[in-house]
């Protein structure tokens, strides 16, 4: 790969993200405003490069990808010069964004694409100070982003449809797996384990459980489930949206929380007779595939990370229960 990345801010997010991208081939720039964080960068990565590669998560070679493919610069302006792509990882104030951004306006190439890193900032204000904001967007890396695949692109009300995707191209060559969502506050993830994490404190908050059950109904229910099929994908497989829908309005009549108000695209999905994969339609397309197969594919992902989470001792299982005999 000859694609050049610069990054901007050499903490926690911006240490990682250099890391995979010069891992996966890409040559990389890292700058930050403070001298020693870049040198504790270069630290944080050969240990955490050492541990990807005890998993076989990265190659094993001489010379070190660090060395091969990693460069410090002293500024925004040298790091981002001849970059194709620039990833700003610093300091969650837009403010301080804003001043980064300024200064890839004046120094990196016009066709440069910039991403931020925020997650609760709009790309819009961040954009604002571009003179041109069509190159700029956001890139939400899952946070640790050497390890996790997923990278949330936030597209601006400005942003070019060749700014999109050309950074989802240079994503998915890199081993990640980009999604895109429009400029809203929290973006898709954020928004998901948030709401779920409010709806959390509040049983416990009303005494209706312990932090320690929630944790445990999580880790041992629909935590596995979430990790091998999306909601979209569960809800198909699992319930026709009549059934969803019966859910809701109990929810919404036993607590009277609009946050359980079925909503009206549910209700045109069942309007559309899009009820799931019992009916042959639901929220996603399968190409095809029957339900019994895609229930076959569900159950056989799900039975082996169920096995790997209980061989870790993360879950509960025949072998580590307390009764099982040795």
């Amino acid at each position: 790969m000859d694609s050049r990345v610069a990054v901007v801010g050499a903490g926690m997010m911006g240490h990682g993200i250099a890391l995979h991208c010069a891992i996966t081939g890409a040559k990389v720039i890292l700058t930050d405003k403070e001298p020693a964080r870049l040198e504790s960068a270069l630290e944080w990565m050969e240990g955490d490069l050492r541990i990807l590669q005890e998993h076989g998560l990265a190659p094993k070679q001489t010379p070190s990808p660090l060395d091969e493919r990693i460069s410090l610069a002293a500024s925004v302006g040298e790091a981002a010069a001849k970059a194709d792509f620039v990833f700003e990882a610093v300091y969650e104030d837009l403010g301080v964004k804003q001043d980064v951004f300024r200064e890839l306006d004046k120094h990196a190439p016009p066709d440069t694409v910039l991403a931020t890193t925020t997650s609760s900032l709009r790309v819009a204000e961040i954009a604002a100070v571009v003179s041109d904001p069509g190159r700029v967007l956001g890139a939400h890396w899952a946070n640790p982003p050497h390890i996790l695949p997923l990278v949330e692109v936030v597209l601006g009300p400005a942003t070019s449809e060749e700014a999109h995707a050309r950074l989802l191209s240079f994503l998915r060559k890199i081993g990640k797996a980009p999604v895109s969502c429009r400029d809203v506050a929290g973006y898709i993830v954020n928004r998901l384990q948030y709401a779920m994490l409010n709806e959390a404190v509040s049983l416990v908050e009303r005494g209706l459980t312990t932090p320690e059950d929630v944790d445990e109904a999580v880790r041992h229910g629909f935590g596995i489930r979430l990790a091998c099929k999306g909601p979209f994908e569960w809800n198909d497989l699992l319930h026709d949206a009549d059934i969803t829908l019966n859910v809701f309005e109990n929810l919404y009549r036993a607590e009277g929380d609009p946050k359980f108000k079925p909503s009206a695209l549910l209700l045109k999905q069942i309007e559309r007779g899009k009820l799931g994969l019992s009916t042959g339609k639901g929220w996603r397309d399968y190409g095809g595939r029957t339900r019994e197969e895609l229930i076959e594919e569900r159950d056989t992902v799900v039975l082996r990370a169920v096995r790997a989470l209980q061989e870790l001792g993360i879950i509960q299982g025949a072998k580590n229960r307390p009764d099982h005999p040795s």
